[in-house]
């Protein structure tokens, strides 16, 4: 046995808003920007961008 990586299909992501482990889909805001949605809530998921070390 060897350790691999994780494949993204067996990942579920916690929505912040509802609280529970989901998947996402793709959907086109008002503003008409792309975003993740919660299938359960609806909620938009916050992007979180990486910043460089100073």
């Amino acid at each position: 046995d060897f350790e691999a990586p994780l494949d993204y299909s067996n990942v579920m992501l916690v929505c912040p808003s509802c609280g529970r482990p989901t998947r996402t889909k793709h959907t086109v805001l008002e503003s008409g920007a792309r975003a993740l949605v919660c299938r359960h809530c609806g909620e938009p998921y916050e992007r979180v961008r990486k910043t460089e070390a100073q």
